[in-house]
Order: structure tokens, then sequence, then C-alpha cells
């Protein structure tokens, strides 16, 4: 069993070296179906910010010393951008302070994201701090901090959508 498993391997070996060499050159062999396109595949466009959020619902500098500040003046873009429909519900919701509403990514940025009615579609808003931001990390004396300050609104039955 041992030898007829090294001879399949090496026979299944070399077959896939000849395979490969033929497609490095470009040829194409019956058996195999290996074609290689002479020009490499096309490099998809570039993706920017603003295909995915409006130019008045980014705040750059974001005001605030705290994470709560910084989302206070987000919710406030949110709602002059006419994304929110009752701005004091989402601001109920947001004074609920939910461990499932906040994410934090290392150093680099903090992402809030809220389910409520008050709003009728998904909406986002992002913002970028001078200095970091903090936030307590539990009952501990310890903090994280960020600049970037992702904020993301959406009626419940939108949570999919993100």
């Amino acid at each position: 069993l041992g030898w007829a498993s090294r001879g399949a391997r090496s026979t299944s070996s070399r077959w896939c070296a000849s395979a490969c060499t033929d497609a490095r050159r470009g040829e194409r062999d019956a058996a195999t179906q290996v074609v290689r396109s002479p020009l490499p595949a096309p490099h998809p466009p570039p993706v920017n910010l603003s295909d995915f959020v409006r130019a008045d619902r980014v705040c750059v500098p974001l005001p605030g010393r705290t994470l709560q500040d910084a989302a206070a003046a987000l919710l406030e873009r949110l709602t002059a951008a006419g994304a929110v429909a009752h701005p004091e519900r989402l601001h109920d919701r947001v004074a609920e302070e939910r461990a499932e509403d906040l994410v934090g990514l290392g150093d680099r940025a903090f992402l809030l994201h809220y389910r409520s009615d008050a709003v009728r579609e998904l909406a986002v808003a992002i913002g970028i701090t001078r200095a970091p931001v903090e936030r307590e990390l539990g009952e501990s004396d310890e903090t994280q901090s960020a600049r970037i300050v992702l904020l993301i609104v959406a009626p419940p039955r939108a949570a999919a959508l993100y």
C-alpha cells in the first residue's frame, strides 16, 4: 500500500507540474482544459468613501473630548441631513448605552451602531477628531482611545443590510 500510494503521488505530481508548465506557456491541454490569458486581469475600480457616505454626513474635525460628545455631534449631523425622522427617540435610544452598540477597532476607530424606528433607512456618519477620544473599559481604570468615529443608524427591519 505504501509503494502504490507513493507511485500514485509521484505520477500525479509529474502530471501537475507538466500542466502548470503548459499553463505558464499559454498552451491549452485537452486533458486539463488549462488556459492562461496573455493579459493580466483588470483591476477593480477604486472604492471611495464618498461612494458610501454623503459629504453632509462627514465631520472633520469632529468636536468633543469623549466618545459621547463625538457621537452627539454625529447624531446632530445626521439629523441636520434629514436622516433622522424622530431625533428625540434616537437620542433616547443612544442614551441606553447597550454594550452591543459599540465596537472598538483597536486604537483606530469606534463603530457605534443603533437600531431604532426613529430612522426610516440605513444612514452613516463619520468623523475624525483632532485628538483621540476615550471611553472607559468596564469597571477597570483602563481606557480605549481612537480618532475615527463611525456612526450607523438603521431601522430594526434593515439590520441585515449591515
